[in-house]
């Protein structure tokens, strides 16, 4: 994955907080298959 992939999927969990406030980085990241820890770090 590309820098630039995990800047957007950065936004859409931030639009997503925003009607899902108790929404987590890791349940985010594994409705998506992505690694949340690779945003983590990236974060």
């Amino acid at each position: 994955m590309k820098e630039n992939d995990y800047y957007g999927h950065y936004n859409a969990f931030v639009k997503e907080l925003k009607s899902r406030p108790d929404y987590t980085l890791q349940v985010y990241c594994q409705e998506k298959g992505i690694v949340w820890r690779r945003l983590y770090d990236w974060m």
